[in-house]
């Protein structure tokens, strides 16, 4: 039974008792700070130099590149929806940087 069905069945103490392991409540603060926080703060790093629609769509490869860490790392088989879900992701990707640049709205229109 995971995190959440305790929770739903058992009401919210379920989740103290998933944090009196100290090894899951290392493996979950490692989890939340590697990829939650550093790659938050290096999204909010980035738009100080490159404009936020760029870093966007390079927020939009990181479904790609965890599917290709999985596999390569965690042995992850690669399904065909998987590929051809890179490949949609990657297509768009394209078609938006070879577009005609438009105007830019700005970043905070009310100022």
């Amino acid at each position: 039974m995971g995190v959440v069905d305790r929770t739903l069945l058992l009401g919210p103490r379920a989740i103290a008792t998933v944090f009196m392991d100290t090894q899951t409540t290392i493996a979950i603060l490692v989890t939340a700070l590697f990829t939650t926080l550093v790659p938050f703060a290096a999204y909010l790093v980035a738009l100080r130099i490159i404009s936020p629609t760029h870093a966007s769509l390079t927020a939009m490869v990181e479904p790609i590149i965890a599917g290709v860490a999985a596999s390569f790392l965690l042995g992850e088989q690669m399904t065909l929806s998987l590929i051809f879900g890179g490949a949609i992701i990657l297509g768009s990707i394209a078609l938006i940087q070879l577009s005609e640049p438009t105007e830019e709205a700005p970043a905070f229109p009310h100022e």
